[in-house]
């Protein structure tokens, strides 16, 4: 998946300099933020209550469309092709949807 940094205004995460945010850049992003609120908050799973911020319809799991309405809210337009690729990046059992242990993996923990 790549992403527009010119569009986006995320040129910090722009490791390579291409001008393009790839999921790897992407992935970094999300663990430093991670890390961050984990230093600040000592004892709080921080990445079980973030999922619950992608998780709208509180049943689990992250379906496509609230991967794409979280990033929404982060403000990061993707086009499809893009949504498509992080979403199957984090899905590793194929089965459409993203449970909060494939959210923790995709997130380096």
């Amino acid at each position: 998946a790549v992403v527009s940094t010119q569009s986006t205004g995320i040129s910090l995460a722009d490791v390579d300099g291409d001008r393009q945010l790839d999921l790897e850049e992407f992935i970094g992003i999300v663990q430093e933020g991670f890390d961050m609120a984990e230093r600040e908050q000592p004892g709080v799973d921080v990445i079980a209550e973030e999922f619950k911020n992608f998780d709208m319809d509180g049943d689990g799991s992250i379906d496509k469309e609230e991967l794409r309405a979280a990033m929404r809210q982060m403000g990061e337009e993707i086009l499809e092709e893009e949504l498509d690729a992080m979403f199957q990046a984090a899905d590793a059992d194929g089965d459409n949807k993203i449970t909060v242990e494939e959210f923790r993996r995709m997130c380096g923990h």
